[in-house]
Parts: C-alpha cells; structure tokens; sequence
C-alpha cells in the first residue's frame, strides 16, 4: 500500500527503525543513572514514545510528498525544507503539549502513589525531546538522501 501512495516503504521503515532507536536512547539512559528499573509502566512509556514519534516522521514524509506530487514546489530541496517548515508547528505543539501534560507527574516524584507514573513520565518526555529534534532534523536529511518521489517510483 505504501508504494501506491509513494512513500517508499524501504524509507519509511529505515528512518521510523532510525527515529525509534535514537528516541529510545536518552530515555534508557536516564533510567539506567536514575537507578530505576524498567517496569510495565515504563514500557508502556517507550510504546507510547514510539507511537509519537512514528506519526511525525510519516506526517512529515506525506507532507513532502504531497507538495511534490501536487507540483506545489519545482524542486525536491524546495520541497523538503518547505514540508520541514510547515511541519515545524505541528511537531512543535505535539511534543510540547505532551510534556507539559507529563510534568506534574514528573514533579511528584516521592509522592504515595508516583512510584509507577513518574518513571512512565521521564522516559516520554526524555524521548520527546530526541524525537522532536530527529523528525526536523534527521526524517528530511534522510529524505533528501534516499526518498524518491512518485513519479520517480512508478517509472
């Protein structure tokens, strides 16, 4: 389904595989120096990070794709910096309202009742921040490297 609609599935499974790991590793890594261990909650925290962040590296990829499939830009770098740019808000606002929705359970760490929600907390909003930073920066570097438009994958 993916080829019909000319996202590459190749791509997007490479830079989704990408984006994933990346986002993954700050948040392990705090609860590696933190001490904690990796428990349900936390793993529903990585399930939840995962699906973030999946979204916008395929929002953004459709994005670009559809301003070059639609002839709304001539070249494919104009394409790529303009669905980066007006990604840029949508991404922002995400992965600003969910952290500012996980910081009251984060600030009450030591609380009764905070032992199994605050670690699920820091490893969203640790993996937020890496994935923002991936989606505007890595999806279109990758996507100037290996994506293809549609008329390029039907010929």
């Amino acid at each position: 389904m993916l080829d019909r609609v000319g996202l590459g599935p190749l791509f997007i499974w490479q830079s989704v595989k990408l984006q994933n790991g990346r986002c993954l590793q700050p948040a392990s890594l705090h609860r590696y120096f933190s001490g904690g261990v990796v428990s349900v909650a936390v793993l529903i925290g990585f399930i939840s990070l995962f699906g973030i962040a999946t979204r916008n590296g395929i929002m953004m990829v459709t994005h670009i794709q559809h301003l070059w499939n639609d002839s709304i830009v001539k070249t494919e770098i104009e394409a790529v910096s303009r669905g980066a740019e007006e990604r840029l808000s949508p991404i922002l606002m995400t992965a600003l309202s969910s952290g500012l929705a996980l910081l009251p359970l984060v600030f009450r760490a030591g609380h009764p009742g905070s032992e199994i929600l605050t670690p699920m907390a820091i490893v969203i909003l640790c993996g937020l921040l890496t994935s923002t930073v991936l989606n505007l920066v890595v999806v279109p570097v990758l996507y100037l490297k290996f994506g293809r438009p549609l008329a390029e994958l039907e010929r």
